[in-house]
């Protein structure tokens, strides 16, 4: 993908890979969220998916197949998580291995990703409720198998996973345990996730 972007009356030609992703915002409370949420997308030279995932709820994605140019918009979506870590700023553990599949009518994509990053949301001196987290894939690898039998490996893979996960039992570990300063910090523009 080619293209130009205008930035302060200054054109700019960039090239590269670009994503395109349709998002409709819900009010979830936890329990329709089943306790935990994934939304991100992960990427291929050869293929492109999208995802967003309620563990109670609702299930959607986009797969897009780069080299026949075919577009996969319902089929059956399944994440699992493995190898989890305690993450500070969560409060709570994150996965640090994914596996995705994505059954369409043509195949099965398949994806294992491995978090190599996580950045919070609006996490300050006090961890909130819904905690959110982008974690970023340091390693991508997946297959697609078609329905013959053929298998696709899938090169150059990449992508972002958003959680926010529900709290079902807060504060589970005293925070004096594993914090760095003994003492609560005073923040009067304490903000939270969304």
């Amino acid at each position: 993908m080619t293209g130009e972007i205008v930035l302060n009356g200054r054109s700019i030609r960039v090239s590269g890979m670009g994503i395109r992703e349709r998002y409709v915002a819900v009010d979830s409370c936890a329990a329709e969220i089943g306790g935990w949420e994934d939304w991100g997308w992960v990427s291929f030279n050869e293929m492109h998916a999208s995802m967003y995932d309620m563990r109670l709820g609702m299930k959607d994605f986009a797969l897009y197949d780069l080299a026949t140019q075919r577009y996969y918009p319902e089929g059956k979506l399944t994440i699992t998580h493995e190898d989890w870590a305690f993450l500070r700023e969560l409060d709570g553990f994150i996965p640090t291995t994914y596996h995705i599949s994505i059954e369409v009518a043509d195949g099965r994509y398949e994806a294992e990703a491995h978090v190599c990053n996580a950045t919070t949301w609006g996490a300050t001196h006090r961890v909130p409720d819904n905690p959110v987290a982008t974690l970023t894939y340091g390693r991508v690898t997946g297959t697609f198998t078609q329905r013959d039998g053929t298998v696709r490996v899938l090169t150059g893979g990449r992508g972002t996973m958003s959680i926010r996960q529900w709290h079902a039992y807060p504060h589970i570990l005293p925070r004096e345990l594993y914090t760095d300063e003994p003492k609560e910090v005073a923040c009067e523009n304490k903000f939270d996730t969304l």
